[in-house]
């Protein structure tokens, strides 16, 4: 009887153990599920509002050409993700005078934003355009 004292105690605090360890392992799991999932959209959409301010800051946007625009897209975003964009421009009235359709069509989970820009005629500003862009993981 002498060497079985300790027996009750080592099984449970054996038992104690695995019941910490596995909670610390489930909660580990969901709280890096969790962080992974928030940090990848906030990255995305970043990404996206990043593409579209280089592109309104070099030019690109105001070309209104769909080949630079969708060029410059290409060379700008990872090949990870894709990008739609519809640019909507209107004179110095607000008339509507064009639109430009750069789209992809999936049927993803899709980020949206919108941005606003000046079009130019060499220094004279000619009219107001918005740009709506979606942006999905590929």
């Amino acid at each position: 009887m002498k060497g079985r004292k300790g027996y009750a105690l080592i099984v449970d605090a054996t038992f104690g153990a695995l019941i910490a360890v596995s909670i610390m392992v489930v909660a580990t799991t969901f709280m890096n599920a969790g962080y992974s999932a928030g940090t990848g959209t906030v990255s995305v959409k970043r990404m996206a509002t990043d593409v579209m301010a280089v592109l309104d800051y070099n030019g690109t946007l105001d070309t209104l050409d769909e080949n630079m625009i969708r060029s410059g897209v290409r060379h700008l975003l990872p090949p990870s993700l894709e990008m739609g964009i519809n640019i909507t421009v209107y004179d110095e009235n607000l008339n509507h005078v064009q639109e430009t359709n750069i789209n992809f069509d999936t049927e993803k989970d899709r980020l949206a934003g919108k941005r606003g820009f000046m079009t130019f005629s060499g220094n004279q500003a000619t009219g107001f355009a918005v740009a709506e862009y979606w942006v999905a993981i590929r």
